[in-house]
């Protein structure tokens, strides 16, 4: 699983959502909370998913590289 791609998702998703309640804030107040209270726990979250390193780790390190060149 990538989880940097994961966690961007729900990095952007969390904003969009607390964006969300600023158009349902003049029509109905509760959904606009329970919008940024979800949408901040998403954005929350996302950063230490971005943390977790993958189990294959596909990348090359400087000293590799120059060694195929």
């Amino acid at each position: 699983m990538n989880y940097i791609l994961l966690s961007d998702i729900l990095w952007y998703s969390g904003h969009i959502l607390s964006g969300l309640s600023i158009i349902f804030s003049h029509n109905n107040y509760y959904l606009a909370v329970s919008l940024v209270i979800f949408g901040q726990f998403i954005t929350i979250i996302s950063r230490p998913i971005g943390r977790i390193k993958n189990k294959i780790d596909n990348t090359i390190n400087e000293n590799e590289f120059h060694e195929i060149i």
